[in-house]
């Protein structure tokens, strides 16, 4: 194709950095590097890019490569125990972007200790598997800032505190979805997204520059033993904002019995998203679901692991319910569905099943829907309903709502 030969292209007067064909990249400005996730011999353990170019020679801190590290279904599976130095050119005053792709993450860990997935050198920045500061959490940060601390982004992208703990999906549900976590710097600030959505943000000259990435640790932390499946992992001499996902936020403020029962929670089996021709959205095994567990930045313990959020997507099946209001506080549920598919035009809801528990009294009848263009910053809504006759009849689902 004569367009992956070509060295500058431009829209206008515009640079254009990277071009698709649908969600596959064809031409990038940057000559990405993106990790060949299929290909790995632990007799000769050497990690390439997907042109066939080394990268780098992996070791183990503790146990054998080959017990470890080997190709997988969707991925290589790795552990932190394992070790590699992938060269960069990473300019705290220069654009570059570092993107990390994973999924099926184990929560065994009886160390209370940090597990590497990701980091550069001298861990100026890191995504890791935290234990002892949040019960459970997988944590990206950027050192250089006040404290490697948890920052939850809501509403506003922080200035203030180093690290982010994505929260938005429970712990016990973190197999059943690719996370993705992108780190952007544009030269004058440093971003972390977590599924598209802007955690933190932080000036860019608070960074040091960066020489080397570690799949997966380094040396300082020789009892890791967190597993987990490399589904990508990608450099990028640009700051690519392109978002892999489209986020939408559902905010259920009242459900039919809200003010009687002693239980403030709702419960339903399903959020249906459509695209105009009434193809369904939420099915496609990309999409990920979350909801929003933090109360004053310290996790929602006492629910964090009831929630079960893979109900939400893909072909599962099941009854969600979801903690509505805490201390006035009420709460989201997110869907992300990858950026390539259609737009969305219409969802629904189905009532929760016949259940002792839940019955009618739980079903939502107050709601908004929302969606961001700007990773989060700002929301729009695209629909609300107050006091709606949600059906009475158990797995019923509601008419298709316009959006």
């Amino acid at each position: 194709m004569i367009l992956n030969n070509a060295e500058n292209l431009m829209l206008g007067d515009t640079d254009v950095n990277v071009v698709y064909l649908g969600d596959i990249e064809i031409w990038s400005r940057s000559a990405a590097v993106e990790l060949d996730v299929t290909r790995f011999d632990a007799t000769d353990p050497k990690l390439y890019d997907k042109k066939g170019n080394e990268l780098a020679t992996l070791s183990m801190i503790t146990g054998t490569i080959a017990d470890n590290v080997y190709t997988t279904d969707g991925g290589l599976r790795a552990t932190s125990a394992a070790t590699s130095d992938i060269i960069v050119d990473f300019k705290k005053d220069e654009p570059w972007t570092l993107t990390f792709k994973f999924k099926a993450l184990n929560t065994s860990m009886s160390n209370n200790v940090p597990s590497s997935l990701v980091n550069s050198n001298d861990f100026n920045i890191g995504v890791m598997y935290y234990q002892q500061w949040s019960n459970q959490s997988l944590i990206a940060f950027i050192k250089g800032m006040n404290a490697i601390s948890r920052t939850f982004y809501n509403g506003g992208a922080s200035s203030n505190g180093s690290g982010v703990a994505d929260l938005l999906i429970p712990f016990t549900n973190f197999a059943d979805f690719e996370q993705e976590v992108r780190f952007v710097n544009d030269g004058e600030y440093f971003s972390i997204y977590f599924d598209s959505v802007l955690k933190c943000r932080c000036a860019s000259n608070l960074l040091n520059d960066i020489t080397k990435v570690n799949l997966t640790t380094i040396s300082s932390f020789a009892t890791n033993n967190t597993n987990f499946i490399v589904t990508g992992l990608k450099i990028e001499y640009f700051a690519n904002k392109k978002p892999s996902y489209t986020a939408y936020r559902f905010n259920f403020t009242k459900f039919r019995g809200y003010g009687v029962e002693t239980r403030y929670c709702y419960c339903f089996t399903r959020l249906c998203l459509y695209d105009a021709n009434n193809n369904r959205l939420d099915t496609d095994s990309k999409c990920i679901a979350g909801d929003c567990i933090m109360f004053y930045r310290s996790p929602d313990v006492d629910h964090y692991y009831n929630r079960d959020t893979k109900m939400l997507v893909s072909n599962n099946s099941g009854q969600y319910k979801g903690l509505n209001v805490f201390n006035n506080h009420s709460l989201n549920v997110y869907l992300f569905v990858p950026a390539n598919l259609p737009k969305l035009a219409k969802y629904s809801l189905i009532t929760s099943p016949e259940s002792e528990d839940y019955g009618t009294e739980f079903d939502p009848v107050s709601w908004t829907l929302e969606t961001t263009a700007d990773g989060g910053e700002t929301w729009t809504q695209l629909d609300s309903k107050t006091d709606y006759d949600t059906p009475l009849t158990r797995s019923t689902e509601t008419p298709k709502f316009d959006v």
